[in-house]
């Protein structure tokens, strides 16, 4: 499924590649369906707990996809680095495993940690393609994706061209950055102010349910057939502006 691929590679993005997306799901649907109860309890409103629950669900998607955005930002800005450091590696005829050994140690700081677990797991004897394909999942990147799967390549059919194609890859990986800030800055504001928006009449919805009166109102057909439709069209605009006003990320080729 689509949105099972997504969630994949979104929960790799964010770092929690060691989670399973049934876990994830699970655990989703169970604080949901607990917000339901409670919140439906204390206003006495059953409609309004219901949205509370979709909302939440909601929230947190935003929330993973955001936190996987801002992942990938970091580590790609780091990746320009790396191509480098391999580079010097290769010219120098430095093994594959011993550069990514020197990645653990002297790398950009924020990306040793990476490196550092898959050296440790190449060393208590897992075979080089296995750590490497793990490497991946942990970064969950586009650029990480490309960069272990050439090593992957020259690991099993020589070293011939790797040199070439790490230059290749590092001009364009930086001519990305460059395009990708760019559009960053012109378009994540209005996106951002767009969504804060969607959620602005819900407040307003839970500050008027403190009053007897509008627990009344809220608790009625009408008020519940309000209440319904208002969740239809933040859902309506809220993938709205993820179609229209989100920006893409780079796909993951080899993810």
């Amino acid at each position: 499924m689509k949105f099972a691929r997504w969630l994949r590679s979104n929960l790799d993005g964010a770092g929690l590649s060691r989670l399973s997306t049934a876990w994830f799901v699970f655990a989703l649907l169970g604080a949901a369906i607990s917000l339901d109860t409670v919140f439906a309890t204390l206003s006495k409103i059953q409609a309004f707990g219901l949205c509370i629950a979709i909302a939440f669900t909601g929230l947190t998607v935003e929330l993973l996809d955001s936190r996987a955005k801002a992942r990938r930002l970091v580590i790609s800005r780091s990746w320009p680095e790396v191509i480098d450091s391999l580079q010097s590696a290769a010219a120098a005829g430095i093994p594959i495993a011993e550069a990514l050994g020197a990645l653990a140690m002297e790398g950009p700081k924020n990306l040793r940690h990476y490196f550092g677990s898959m050296i440790q797991r190449y060393d208590s004897g897992q075979d080089l393609a296995k750590t490497l394909g793990q490497l991946k999942s942990d970064f969950g990147d586009a650029n990480a994706d490309r960069i272990i799967e050439l090593l992957l390549i020259t690991a099993q059919a020589g070293t011939d061209g790797y040199l070439s194609a790490l230059k290749l890859m590092g001009q364009t990986c930086r001519a990305e950055i460059a395009t990708w800030d760019e559009v960053r800055s012109k378009q994540g504001w209005v996106a951002g102010t767009a969504k804060l928006a969607i959620g602005a009449p819900w407040v307003i919805v839970a500050m008027l349910a403190s009053r007897q009166e509008n627990v009344r109102a809220y608790s009625s057909s009408g008020g519940s057939a309000i209440l319904f439709l208002g969740l239809a069209m933040s859902v309506v605009a809220y993938l709205m502006i993820r179609a229209f006003g989100s920006m893409v990320s780079q796909p993951r080729v080899f993810g």
